[in-house]
């Protein structure tokens, strides 16, 4: 069971990480495929499996960083339904952080996303910027 959930987080990872492949051009028949991915994503975050919620909230903060130009507001509401009704406090809190990312995309333009191993790394780097701010302005 365990090799079954491994194997099926492993291919929507994948499945979401070629997908986004196709936002580097936007004509035509590419925007289609571009609201296909954000539907892959918001479909992924959908996921019962926490694993794969997971990743699609750190690929989707990656997304936004690759694109920011393009409309990712579906997946900035589901990043918002799953702050509020995520499934596990680990869920919620990621999806507050990746919200935070979106809405402020300003603060974190220079963001790198490399370490995909560790995502902690990468949440823990969002909350770093915002202290930094909050202690900036006082």
């Amino acid at each position: 069971m365990k090799v079954l959930r491994i194997f099926t987080l492993a291919i929507v990872i994948s499945t979401l990480a070629l997908s986004s492949i196709s936002f580097a051009a936007l004509s035509g028949a590419e925007k289609k495929m571009a609201a296909k991915t954000v539907n892959n994503f918001i479909e992924a975050m959908n996921c019962e499996n926490t694993g794969v919620v997971e990743s699609a909230i750190l690929i989707s903060m990656e997304l936004k960083a690759r694109y920011p130009e393009f409309d990712l507001e579906k997946v900035e509401d589901k990043l918002s339904s799953l702050a509020i009704d995520g499934d596990t406090p680990l869920i919620r809190y990621r999806a507050q952080l990746a919200r935070l990312f979106y809405s402020n995309y300003s603060l974190f333009r220079d963001m790198k996303f490399e370490d995909k191993e560790y995502p902690e790394k990468t949440f823990r780097a969002i909350i770093d910027r915002l202290e930094n701010i909050n202690l900036a302005s006082n």
